[in-house]
This record gives structure tokens, C-alpha cells and sequence, in this order.
């Protein structure tokens, strides 16, 4: 974030080389925390090319060590730029991007989109001063042009598949800057004996237009555990109903006019593109159950038994079963409607009749 009082105090505090002149749109470099291996950055106004070279341990845990070229911003901001490794060696985990830092603290909250040497890019954040780092492994790997996009208190990350044009990725993540806040690039050796250097071509920094973007969606995967989480599928549109399948292999969801499954790789990274739950009811509302064998859903009726009807359908696929005809509404399964043991669904209804239904296997 920007500091308005007392500048070259907090400084002084903060970081550890004095401002630069002017580099094409930033105003200062710095190297954020101890960096042996001192970082420098120059611009050239024929190319439009920045040149970072940085040190540093690494961009991650409770602080971090790395150079930074950047400017002071307030309010929604897009920062684009593609990049390309000048020396593309070293440690595998080495890291350059773009980033918004609510300070030039070595343990400042932040938010960055980075590539690694893997070819692995995240959206990485740390929420409070001294907090553990975060990320959102993004579903495309390597991608030479990438974006950070603020918009109110949530900021998103974009890439280039290989049309060379930006789509979102998915993976937003909600950080509330206090103020003013730093935006720029960033590049991190991962290793505070050496630097590396990496060429940032094509860079903006622009305002959001207006809010008139369609609807996209995502599914994430979430570790139970450390909370890492992974982009495996994102879309235009409204997907609802996310939910595993029983042997973990795959997520069943709803686009609103289909149901769908994508399977994830064991070794991780994007899912397979989506394949239709054949014999699930067009337009209908989707519930899995627990064990994830079973899809509930209430639709049209496909007869003249019912205005709706509830069907259960395999979500390997095959025949859907109706369970109930409703007459004079669609009636309701509500938020959660199967038993824990996958053998029951209660649902609600415009006309006296049983409220509870067996499935059988």
C-alpha cells in the first residue's frame, strides 16, 4: 500500500535499497527482506521492456525476500505483462510475476500471480502481517503472458492459453487492502547466493471496465489439510452442484441444463473436458448422494403421471427412477436431502404423501 506519512521513515523500516528514478510506468525498485544478492531493474522506452534481475530466498511462508518494481495504487487495478526468463536455470521453485503488497514489509499481506521455473503458476497470498502464504495452483502451466485483476476486495488471476489471449483462471481470492498498496513485478531467485534475471514485456496497468463481464465459474479442490487449493475446471456460465464421485476419481456438476463429471489426473493439474451423466433430466436441479453413486433430481415429468417428479439416476449412468410425482408445484429436496447412508432422500411437497423415499441399490 502506499505510505503517505512519514515516507523515508518507513522506508527506512521496510526496505532495504533507496527509491529509483522513474522505470517506464513504476517509480521505485526494491529489495523486500534480506537479499544478500542485491536486485536491480532497468527500462527500455524502443522496447517497452523491463529487465528484473532479483535474489532471495523465496515468496512464500510468513515473509519474503525478492526484488520489486512498483508503483503506489489505490482502488481496482488490472496489471498484465508477459514474461520470459533471461536466465532460465536454477532451482525449480524460482519465481517471477506480478504482485499487489499492502507493504514493503519482508511479512507484508500480499497477493501475486507467479511462474515458477517448473512452468507451475499460482496465485499466491498471505492474509495478515506474519501469516502463512497460500495458493491456487492455476489450471494452465507456463503461460508466457499473465494477469492480476483487483476489483473491490477480491483479486483474480488471468493467463494466456496458447491463443496468446488472457482468460480468467479462476482461483480469486478475497484480500482487503488497507488504503494504499504496492503494485509491480516481482522476481525471486530462490536461492539468496545468485540472481535471476527475467524480461517483462508488454506491461499495463489499466482500470477494470465497467462490470458487465458474463458469468464464469470454477471447481477447486481443497486440501482438508494445509488448504491448498487447485483450479481443475473453469467455464462460462453458472455450474452448480459440485460433488465426488464415489471413487474419487471425478466431480459431478450441474451447468443448469446438464449434468456433467470431469475427472482429475492422479498427478494432479487440469481435469478432462467435461462428459454428459447420461440419464439425468434436462433443466433439473442435481443432488449426489453422500457414497457418490447417485444423482437426485427433480424435473418436468416425462409422462402424464405428474406436473415434476423426482428421479434417482447412477452417476456412472444408465436409467433414471422415479421416485415421486408431484401435481401443482415442483415441490422441494431442499439443501441436503439424502440420508448419511445414501439410501434415503426427503423432499417436500404440495400434496399429502410420503415425505421420505427409499433408494434401492
Amino acid at each position: 500500500m502506499r505510505i503517505v506519512a512519514s515516507f523515508a521513515a518507513a522506508l527506512c523500516l521496510t526496505a532495504c535499497a533507496p527509491a529509483a528514478p522513474r522505470l517506464g510506468l513504476f517509480n521505485r525498485q526494491d529489495d523486500v527482506g534480506p537479499v544478500p544478492a542485491a536486485g536491480s531493474a532497468t527500462y527500455d522506452a524502443k522496447t517497452g521492456v523491463y529487465r528484473v534481475t532479483g535474489g532471495g530466498r523465496d515468496i512464500w511462508a510468513k515473509s519474503d525476500d525478492f526484488h520489486f518494481v512498483s508503483k503506489p495504487e489505490s482502488g481496482d487495478l488490472i496489471l498484465a505483462a508477459t514474461l520470459g526468463w533471461v536466465t532460465d536455470s536454477g532451482d525449480p521453485h524460482r519465481k517471477a510475476g506480478l504482485m499487489m503488497r499492502q507493504s514493503l514489509a519482508a511479512d507484508s499481506p500480499y497477493v501475486d500471480i507467479v511462474v515458477h521455473g517448473n512452468h507451475h503458476v499460482a496465485l499466491q497470498y498471505r492474509d495478515t502481517p506474519g501469516g502463512e502464504t497460500h495458493e491456487i495452483e492455476a489450471i494452465l502451466h507456463g503461460p508466457g503472458r499473465m494477469a492480476l485483476e483487483r476489483e473491490g476486495e477480491y483479486i483474480y488471476m488471468s493467463v494466456a492459453g496458447t491463443d496468446g489471449v488472457l482468460h480468467h483462471a479462476g482461483g480469486g481470492h478475497r484480500m482487503k487492502f488497507a488504503g494504499t498498496y504496492y503494485a509491480g513485478l516481482v522476481v525471486c531467485a530462490h536461492d539468496d547466493k545468485i540472481t535471476k534475471t527475467v524480461d517483462f514485456s508488454d506491461v499495463t496497468l489499466s482500470a477494470p471496465s465497467p462490470s458487465s463481464a458474463p458469468i464464469e465459474s470454477t471447481i477447486e479442490t481443497v486440501d482438508a489439510t494445509s488448504a491448498y487449493r487447485a483450479v481443475v475446471y473453469n467455464a462460462a456460465g453458472m455450474l452448480t452442484s459440485p460433488a465426488w464421485t464415489a471413487d474419487g476419481r471425478s466431480i459431478a456438476f450441474s451447468n443448469g441444463a446438464n449434468r456433467f463429471a470431469v475427472t482429475i489426473p492422479p498427478e494432479g493439474g487440469p481435469a478432462t473436458e467435461p462428459s454428459p451423466i447420461a440419464g439425468v433430466a434436462p433443466k433439473s436441479r442435481n443432488y449426489v448422494s453422500p457414497d457418490g453413486k447417485w444423482i437426485a433430481a427433480i424435473s418436468p415429468a416425462t409422462d402424464d403421471t405428474g406436473d415434476h417428479e423426482i428421479t434417482v439416476t447412477p452417476v456412472a449412468g444408465g436409467r433414471a427412477t422415479v421416485l415421486a410425482d408431484f401435481y401443482g408445484g415442483p415441490g422441494s429436496l431442499g439443501d441436503d436431502p439424502w440420508s448419511a447412508d445414501s439410501t434415503h432422500l426427503t423432499f417436500v411437497s404440495y400434496r399429502a404423501e410420503s415425505q421420505d423415499k427409499k433408494v434401492s441399490n
